[in-house]
């Protein structure tokens, strides 16, 4: 059983965190605020992310062979996130 699936079954089921995942679903992503940075002339832009593989992983091959880390990697709703934390 993968971490992230081990999560979801004994964390996020239990908890009811719907939109808690490390392969954040469609409407996850669609919600996804992106970084910004500002370069050396000043001007504001899209930084790529940093955990970009769960973004762009599409097929179950690809989600399958997504690294689950422990110490990071997981998507949510702020509020989300906290409750699962300070539950």
């Amino acid at each position: 059983m993968s971490l992230n699936d081990y999560i979801q079954k004994n964390i996020c089921g239990p908890l009811g965190l719907e939109n808690v995942n490390m392969v954040p679903t469609q409407s996850m992503k669609d919600k996804l605020v992106h970084m910004h940075f500002r370069d050396a002339s000043g001007k504001i832009g899209p930084r790529d992310h940093v955990i970009r593989r769960p973004l762009t992983a599409s097929t179950p091959e690809e989600k399958a062979a997504l690294f689950n880390s422990g110490g990071g990697g997981l998507f949510a709703k702020p509020q989300e996130y906290a409750r699962e934390y300070f539950t």
